[in-house]
């Protein structure tokens, strides 16, 4: 038992480190992508897509004990799914 606040800090760490990772991933892979006035809506999609993605993964990887930004993840993710094709009749 003497090992868990060790595990807990180290385990912590790891979650944190992954979500920044992913904010970085975000914020490279979109200055990268070469912009095109042309292709604004495009643009606005693939965004948003990779914005939602990214922040449903940090959210997910958290928990509802990383500084209570979870609190409302579950009606975001209900969100998410509700558009469904198994959904529409």
């Amino acid at each position: 038992m003497d090992n868990a606040p060790d595990f807990n800090a180290r385990y912590r760490q790891i979650l944190i480190d992954y979500c920044r990772v992913a904010e970085l991933e975000l914020r490279e892979r979109w200055d990268l992508w070469p912009f095109k006035a042309a292709d604004n809506c495009v643009h606005e999609v693939v965004g948003g897509l990779l914005a939602r993605q990214t922040t449903l993964a940090t959210h997910l990887t958290g928990g509802p004990r990383c500084g209570g930004r979870t609190s409302h993840l579950s009606s975001y993710a209900r969100c998410l799914t509700s558009g469904s094709r198994s959904d529409r009749s």
